[in-house]
Parts: C-alpha cells; structure tokens; sequence
C-alpha cells in the first residue's frame, strides 16, 4: 500500500523561506462557500498554496505556484512533496495549479 505523502512542520519552514506556503482554508460548509474569491469557487480548497505574504518574495499566489511548478518539474522534492500532498489532500487545488502551469 502507498503512504500518503506529508508536510511536515520542517517543510513548512523551508517553504516559508522561499516565499510560499501550503495553507489550511476553513471548510466549505457556510454561506461563504457560494462565493467566488479570486477567481476561485470559496471552500472547495481545504489546503491552499499561497504566497507567503510576511516574506513578500511573490506579488500573487499564482506567482507562487509558477515557482513551485518550475522547481517540481526541475526535480525539487519540497516542490514536489507539495504538489503530492495537495493531489492527496485537496484535489481542486492542484488541478488548478496543473491547469495553470502545465505541471
């Protein structure tokens, strides 16, 4: 049987240094979940890649997932232990990511 993959608090970390984090979004079970928040239907996304806004490395979150990609596709395995983990753990998200950057 496969393991899950995981993020780990050291993961984040590392993350954070490079300017982007994976973020845990409140559920899609109120009247937020209708709206629609950069493009995005509200609450579908448990966990989101972001930028991380305190390090000011990426103008938006699409910047972020531009480097993310990028460095996945190089063979970076923190990149590509988020993109996995986001694949596991919220679908939505990493499809608009691959729909995004092409990986």
């Amino acid at each position: 049987m496969a393991r899950k993959p995981q993020w780990r608090t050291r993961d984040d970390a590392r993350a954070s240094a490079e300017g982007w984090a994976l973020f845990h979004c409140d559920g899609a079970t109120d009247e937020r979940a209708a709206r629609v928040v950069d493009g995005k239907p509200y609450g579908d996304r448990p966990i989101e890649l972001q930028r991380d806004d305190a390090a000011d490395y990426f103008a938006e979150d699409c910047h972020a997932w531009q480097w993310v990609a990028r460095r996945a596709a190089d063979g970076n395995k923190l990149a590509a232990r988020a993109l996995a983990y986001l694949a596991e753990f919220s679908p939505a998200e990493r499809d608009a990511i691959r729909e995004a950057t092409g990986y």
